[in-house]
């Protein structure tokens, strides 16, 4: 018997008291599953923002300057924090990640 089989005769059974206990057990660890999955994914997702985020900081002060005598740009946090919200603000909003002053990365 395939898995919509199965579905279909438990929503049938889930009238009697026993059944809609089976019935309620197994709509809530499918949706539990997916649940599962979507959380992974986002956390995925906020991971590779991050790296991201961290590239385009490095990239933007050139803090891998390889000389001794060339320094890398000097920026302060505003210009950063501007720089990385206007780059990524919408995806930090989407995955719930918030960029405080003082250039931390937080979970909302």
């Amino acid at each position: 018997m395939d898995i919509q089989t199965k579905i279909k005769v438990l929503s049938y059974l889930r009238f009697i008291p026993y059944f809609n206990k089976l019935w309620a057990n197994k709509v809530l660890e499918s949706a539990s599953t997916k649940i599962h999955s979507i959380e992974r994914d986002t956390v995925v997702e906020r991971f590779v923002l991050k790296g991201r985020i961290l590239r385009m900081v490095k990239k933007f002060t050139n803090a891998n300057a390889k000389s001794k005598f060339i320094k890398g740009k000097i920026k302060n946090n505003a210009e950063i924090h501007q720089r990385v919200l206007a780059e990524f603000g919408n995806e930090m909003i989407e995955l719930g990640l918030i960029l405080t002053p003082d250039l931390v990365l937080k979970d909302a």
